[in-house]
């Protein structure tokens, strides 16, 4: 079952491109209870599972063909981080709509404060700006993002076509304009609208 009402229905506590002081934001975070479920949302094969102690914590990336997808291998990666655990395993292939796992605040999206406000355990140092940068997340959410494979200066068919219907955002992460890396992050302003499309093609 397609779960796009996961986000249809879910609140952006933190949104793409947003200035974190020392770095920008590179994807979507949706606040959430932990242990609650993670679901895949098109059809594709666990690409990788990484365990980090800080940044991402667990994350699930898994990678799709849609037809129109382009770039230099055709596929198109969704990682859905800091999860508090995974379900599948590499080089499984999943259903849209099936348990990648479960919401948690591993990583470095997890701060905790003792009763006089200071914090007593941390799993990576925030700066001042951070902390009091009411767009950081730093609870149980679920960070979601997306990239392509590219030739840097490159854009590919899935990103004018998004551009097109215009359900992609026009920020850019500093001066690399959607490119990081060498590839192409992607920040849909509508989600369960970008992945309807995606099962439809």
């Amino acid at each position: 079952m397609f779960k796009e009402d996961f986000y249809k229905e879910r609140r952006v506590s933190s949104g793409f491109g947003e200035d974190r002081g020392r770095y920008k934001h590179s994807g979507i975070d949706y606040p959430g209870t932990k242990k609650e479920d993670i679901f895949n949302q098109i059809n594709g094969k666990v690409f990788k599972i990484l365990h980090e102690k800080d940044y991402f914590g667990t994350q699930c990336i898994v990678y799709s063909n849609p037809k129109f997808a382009g770039g230099v291998n055709d596929k198109l990666y969704h990682s859905y981080c800091h999860l508090y655990k995974v379900s599948v395993k590499e080089d499984q292939f999943v259903e849209a709509g099936s348990i990648l796992g479960k919401m948690g605040n591993s990583g470095g999206s997890y701060t905790s404060f003792d009763k006089k406000g200071k914090y007593t355990a941390i799993c990576r140092k925030v700066t001042k700006e951070e902390q009091e940068d009411k767009n950081c997340n730093f609870g149980v959410h679920l960070h979601l993002w997306f990239y392509q494979d590219c030739k840097p200066g490159k854009t590919t068919p899935l990103f004018n076509k998004l551009k097109g219907l215009n359900i992609i955002s026009k920020q850019s992460l500093g001066d690399t304009h959607f490119y990081q890396w060498s590839k192409l992050i992607i920040a849909p302003r509508v989600i369960y609208k970008y992945f309807k499309i995606l099962n439809e093609s």
